[in-house]
């Protein structure tokens, strides 16, 4: 084991936006590291093609460009307001070169496990070389390991994970379900619906829909400005309510469950291109699927469709498999850390990216990846006040993060924050940890 050699850096995994900001913020603060990343090159999910990516061809921002880019390296105007997957593979690039942050990264490495040794990390690479650190931050992402129903009957058709879904050539002339809501779901939806012979999709509860523009103006600009105007919660979901309504119709009318939460208070869906296909016939909204009977499905209102293939759209699990479940705090190997972002006990782990606001979350990420900075730098101060006072906090109760919000409960929301909130709790703690020694 190479103690000497590692054991004053800090190990970041993976290479996506949110270990890229925290290579950026720790190479500005002069704190050692170096960056696992498994796959040959930068931007993590956003490499298309990539094993564990995401990404589609046809995938692009809901955020709109000025409400996903990183606050200190703005993304090219001339980009639409919501890029396409190709243009932010570019962005994080960029922003690599931007930072000389390539050289600090292992690329085409990957972590098999992080056990604890004392108050070091212990990491064994796939190689088998064995690493001791001094930290760890967890930033591989939570939107690569698929989560699939264990639904009643067979399928004896094509079956893939949205994990998989690429493009929609091989669903030409076809009969496909989705199962699923979420963003992806319909993006899925109304793309297939365009190329297939008949797209279904099957949904368990009613969805907001907020259309990409409102007014002309991206639709996270438009809620931005509100919020900045300090306009009361319940007034902005009734007003935003009330646009959608005017602006999109009601998916009611169209066969999709009638939400039974206000706005905001569940993850929306940015994406009117699914209605317009639906009301075109070639996308008709299902209930929940009661059982699969092998080139049949059955759906809880009775009804009966014969398809050729089936998508999940199911959502992902919270997952980090190289690292002991015992030290994540929490139930099912999901972190259950301070501001999702610091361990409650241990002062030398940390998560990052591990939320999911309503807008765009990179900027966000690099405000997570700031504090951890300023933590470290203050932990490494003999007798810091600040960092002493931390301790104590971050092993306290969760702040709220909600901004006021009271979002559904269910397993999908464990991440969800109001980026405005949020961001105020960040700051601050910022204030503290970075206010200068008296």
């Amino acid at each position: 084991m190479k103690d000497d050699e590692y054991s004053s850096r800090y190990c970041v995994v993976g290479a996506g936006a949110a270990g890229l900001a925290v290579a950026k913020n720790f190479r500005e603060k002069g704190i050692p590291f170096d960056v696992i990343e498994r796959h040959a090159g930068v931007a993590g999910l956003w490499g298309y093609g990539r094993s564990y990516s995401a990404i589609y061809k046809s995938t692009r921002l809901i955020s709109s460009r000025s409400m996903s880019e990183f606050r200190d390296f703005p993304m090219d105007k001339s980009l639409p307001d919501y890029p396409g997957q190709e243009a932010v593979f570019r962005y994080f690039n960029a922003y690599a070169d931007a930072f000389s942050l390539r050289q600090s990264i292992a690329f085409n490495t990957e972590i098999t496990s992080a056990t604890r040794s004392g108050n070091f990390w212990d990491i064994r690479l796939q190689s088998g070389e064995m690493r001791r650190y001094r930290g760890l931050v967890l930033a591989s992402g939570v939107t690569w390991d698929p989560k699939v129903p264990d639904l009643k009957g067979e399928f004896n058709g094509d079956t893939l994970h949205s994990v998989n879904y690429k493009e929609p050539d091989r669903f030409v002339d076809k009969k496909v379900l989705v199962i699923g809501g979420g963003n992806s779901g319909f993006d899925i939806a109304a793309e297939l619906g365009r190329h297939t012979r008949q797209t279904f999709i099957s949904v368990r509860r009613g969805y907001h829909f907020i259309p990409r523009y409102v007014f002309g103006i991206p639709s996270d600009q438009f809620g931005e400005f509100s919020t900045r105007m300090g306009t009361p919660l319940v007034v902005r979901q009734f007003l935003n309510q009330l646009i959608v309504r005017l602006q999109l119709g009601n998916p009611v009318k169209l066969g999709l469950p009638k939400p039974n939460h206000r706005m905001f208070e569940s993850h929306p869906i940015i994406n009117a291109e699914v209605l317009d296909e639906i009301r075109k016939g070639n996308v008709t909204a299902k209930a929940d699927v009661r059982e699969l009977r092998g080139t049949k499905v059955l759906f809880a209102d009775g009804s009966e469709e014969v398809v050729d293939s089936i998508i999940y759209a199911t959502g992902y699990r919270i997952s980090y498999p190289y690292i002991d479940q015992s030290h994540l705090n929490g139930p099912s190997g999901k972190p259950n850390f301070y501001l999702h972002l610091f361990h409650p006990i241990y002062d030398n782990l940390f998560t990052v990216g591990m939320i999911q606001p309503a807008s765009g979350v990179w900027s966000l990420m690099d405000d997570q990846a700031r504090l951890i900075s300023a933590y470290i730098q203050a932990a490494n101060s003999a007798g810091s006040i600040a960092a002493m006072q931390f301790d104590r906090t971050k092993a306290g109760p969760q702040p709220d993060m909600s901004g006021g919000i009271r979002y559904i409960d269910s397993e999908r929301h464990f991440t969800e924050v109001d980026h405005t909130a949020y961001r105020r709790h960040l700051e601050r703690h910022l204030q503290v940890l970075e206010k200068p020694a008296a």
